[in-house]
């Protein structure tokens, strides 16, 4: 396990903040970030998907309406890999985050 600190922002954040004080104190770390651009040519749009990890679950709130059927479930990243790769993942931002995340692991 490296001592190297994970900082997950977005450049254009606060986070920069907390990046100088880093920075100040000579404390090692990196920054994860996936930026890709949803229609080139055709959009300005950019998406930041950060990576994050030890997450644990949390009460979840009651839904209504259209939130109703949403299906909440944890899933191991080499089953989405999995769908990613069979065709079965139809969200463009899923699909660059699982691939990137896949990558980067390998």
């Amino acid at each position: 396990m490296s001592d190297e600190l994970v900082f997950y922002t977005n450049p254009m954040s606060r986070g920069r903040i907390i990046r100088w004080m880093l920075e100040e104190v000579g404390a090692p770390y990196r920054t994860e970030l996936i930026d890709f651009a949803t229609s080139p040519g055709g959009s300005s749009e950019f998406i930041t998907v950060y990576e994050a990890r030890g997450l644990s679950a949390v009460p979840a709130f009651l839904r209504s309406g259209e939130e109703a059927e949403i299906e909440v479930r944890w899933v191991e990243l080499d089953e989405l890999v999995e769908a990613a790769l069979d065709g079965r993942l139809h969200n463009s931002i899923l699909l660059v985050a699982v691939l990137a995340s896949h990558a980067k692991r390998s």
